[in-house]
């Protein structure tokens, strides 16, 4: 037996043991130390029988409604746990501990109003540990966010709908994201609504609906390479390798820098590479925005260009845009061709 187990052993036998003496003759032990001893040995059950016995002879014992109320948090008995710790608030309204337990459990039961105003006591009491802070900031994001709601549905023009979209989103309210995303789409197309139309539906599982509002995106901000890159990520997620790749040679010739995208290309060629898909020919289309994208970078020059350019042919087969995307912007290995061409058709 190794020498942890058996301390774990003894530790348990002799709470085995203090438990016992305590149910013969309450007085032999400090009650409240002995059920936090219990509850963080993983014993809460037995922590709430000595406090439950302790109460009864001593209702105002504020250190045994704490010990109480923290037991009962680990055993899920939040109701209880609201019961006991409001009752050590009320006993001892200058300690913060009693008060950091309370807001906790009543944010754990969906009261985030009441636990901002208990937690902001908490504060006020001493607590300095992150959690609480959280739950006060929490709220004011929350309460601040109502109030840009409240003003987008009483005037649309008050807010931007993306940002407040987006807001909501990341405050996990998605129909409310989708309600705004509604109204705005409902009064002019926006690339920017549509990608966010697009995370909450993903958030969702509608897939589709995420897939058809990051196409429009596209349409609308075809020099965006965010809905590209989220849109070759989604296609590629579920296999659809040959639909994402011109989606995303397109955006890549349009924003050589990307180095996301570079990377998604990449991982794109590897499953077909992987897959034994044939890669297909860059369009023509991609070839001019890449080439209207070349132009506007200063260092490339009428020789530089010829020095690096194939043939359109060559150039056209042979993954020549990511290469080039990697040779100006400090990617690994700018121009010796892949270990492990993909299969060409």
């Amino acid at each position: 037996m190794d020498a942890g187990a058996s301390f774990e052993g003894t530790l348990d036998h002799q709470l085995d043991v203090r438990v016992l003496r305590f149910r013969s003759r309450p007085d032999s032990e400090e009650p409240a130390l002995l059920a936090l001893e219990l509850v963080s040995a993983g014993r809460t059950h037995d922590a709430l029988e000595i406090v439950d016995a302790a109460l009864a002879a001593d209702p105002d014992d504020v250190d045994l409604l704490l010990g109480c109320g923290v037991a009962a948090v680990r055993t899920g008995q939040l109701t209880f746990a609201q019961l006991v710790l409001t009752r050590a608030a009320k006993k001892a309204p200058e300690w913060a501990e009693p008060l950091r337990w309370l807001a906790m459990v009543l944010s754990m039961r969906g009261r985030e109003e009441r636990a901002a105003e208990v937690a902001r006591r908490a504060i006020a009491a001493g607590a300095t540990d992150d959690a609480t802070r959280e739950l006060v900031r929490r709220h004011e994001r929350r309460v601040a966010l109502d109030a840009r709601l409240a003003r987008f549905r009483d005037d649309p023009e008050h807010e931007e709908p993306a940002l407040l979209a987006q807001a909501l989103l990341d405050d996990d309210r998605e129909a409310e994201a989708l309600e705004v995303i509604a109204t705005a789409l409902g009064r002019e197309e926006d690339a920017d609504v549509l990608v966010v139309e697009a995370r909450a539906r993903r958030a969702r599982h509608e897939d589709a609906r995420a897939e058809d509002a990051l196409r429009r995106a596209i349409a609308l901000a075809p020099d965006w390479s965010e809905p590209a890159r989220l849109l070759g990520t989604m296609l590629a997620d579920r296999g659809a390798l040959l639909e994402a790749l011109p989606i995303v040679e397109h955006a890549l010739a349009r924003n050589l820098d990307d180095t996301t995208l570079v990377a998604l290309l990449g991982r794109i060629e590897d499953q077909m590479r992987e897959a034994g898909i044939s890669r297909p020919e860059l369009a023509d289309a991609h070839l001019d925005d890449l080439l209207s994208t070349l132009d506007r970078i200063d260092p490339i020059g009428d020789e530089t260009r010829r020095a690096i350019a194939p043939s359109e042919p060559v150039r056209k087969r042979t993954g020549w845009l990511p290469r080039i995307a990697r040779r100006f912007f400090g990617m690994p290995d700018p121009s010796a061709p892949s270990a492990r061409p993909i299969a060409r058709a």
